[in-house]
């Protein structure tokens, strides 16, 4: 296989896990360069000797579980992609791991969902990790995190057994992001209906598109007003341009593709906010050539758009499904692009039954 060769880090504290990992990757040691740690504090020692394109944790572990690893990991390494396994099905158990990691996998997780979760996850640290890439994103001041609230939706989501009056009940408890999400969900820009209240709107429209309304509401606002930019055309073509793209029946899926698409414009905001001077001179050189958007920016600037927007994106920890699909949203249809959205669930099954499987014994 072509391409760099991935550094993994898995951390487990049973030892038959890592073991079975180790054997059941053993066809991944050509193209994978794989460490295998007992402990939290084992994994950060690791972090700290080498860089690691992914890190994929259990989490219920002894002295330093999965979430506090993976926070340590997001504060310390922000450009290493970060996935967990979890053998729990309670959502109270959980809540936290939607924060920090980049994606959730249930144990007992099939080898080929895994591999494949994995490979996505290191093109993206590839992507971002590029030097160019980089120093463009690094223009960009950190902005705030999304609200628990967003997460919260996620794992509503990922959980559909979770009562959805709980949304409402979240919803109302932050009152800033409510308003914002009910400005949203407006005729003005292209709902059938003006919500007055979070009851109605969750009730209506449901967690699926709720959750995507309150990460890209937050992202405009922290964003704020651009001079030359409408705000309301921006947030009125993503609006369009999302409700076509979620016709998945699975409520995760069509959840991230709708988020994808709201959000498939964020590089673009984010340049014209921070980059400016060098937006223009890109809008100038596609008046110009005739060339595309992209390829003025990889002339002009080294990177895209798209990528600046998955390096915001990964640092607040949204699913990967969602960052791949931005991050490849003007390339051809493929797995990690917004036609490939839909089929790229937080909580994926991508394996047949008769795949081997990494069992959890928690």
């Amino acid at each position: 296989m072509s391409g760099p060769r991935r550094r993994i880090l898995f951390v487990d504290d049973e030892q038959m896990i890592l073991s079975g990992l180790r054997h059941g990757l053993r066809k991944q040691v050509g193209r994978w360069d794989m460490v295998f740690a007992p402990t939290g504090v084992a994994a950060l020692a690791e972090l700290a000797a080498a860089d690691f394109d992914v890190v994929v944790s259990d989490m219920r572990m002894p002295h330093m579980d999965g979430v506090t690893l993976l926070e340590a990991v997001r504060r310390l390494y922000p450009l290493t992609t970060r996935i967990i396994l979890t053998g729990y099905a309670e959502a109270d158990a959980i809540s936290s791991v939607f924060v920090v990691a980049h994606l959730v996998l249930e144990k007992p997780c099939r080898l080929p969902a895994l591999v494949f979760a994995i490979e996505r996850a290191g093109r993206l640290h590839d992507m971002l990790s590029d030097p160019a890439a980089h120093a463009v994103a690094a223009r960009v001041p950190e902005l705030p995190p999304p609200p628990q609230l967003y997460f919260d939706i996620a794992l509503t989501l990922a959980y559909p057994e979770i009562p959805i009056a709980d949304i409402t009940a979240s919803l109302e408890g932050d009152p800033q992001t409510y308003r914002r999400v009910l400005e949203l969900c407006s005729p003005e820009l292209g709902f059938d209906a003006t919500y007055t209240n979070a009851a109605d709107a969750v009730a209506q429209l449901g967690a699926e598109v709720i959750g995507p309304l309150v990460l890209a509401s937050h992202a405009w606002a922290a964003i704020g007003e651009i001079p030359g930019i409408s705000l309301a055309d921006t947030k009125r073509n993503a609006l369009a341009i999302a409700r076509l793209a979620a016709t998945s029946p699975e409520r995760a899926t069509a959840s991230d593709a709708f988020t994808a698409c709201l959000l498939h414009d964020l590089g673009k905001l984010l340049l014209a906010r921070y980059c400016p001077a060098e937006y223009a001179a890109v809008l100038a050189r596609t008046r110009e050539t005739g060339c595309s958007v992209q390829d003025a920016e990889t002339d002009l600037l080294g990177t895209t758009d798209s990528t600046l927007a998955a390096h915001v994106l990964a640092g607040w920890g949204v699913a990967l499904p969602i960052i791949d699909a931005v991050a490849h949203h003007d390339s051809e249809p493929t797995s990690g692009s917004l036609a490939g959205a839909s089929s790229a669930a937080h909580l994926p099954d991508l394996s047949s039954e008769r795949d081997p499987v990494i069992h959890a014994h928690n």
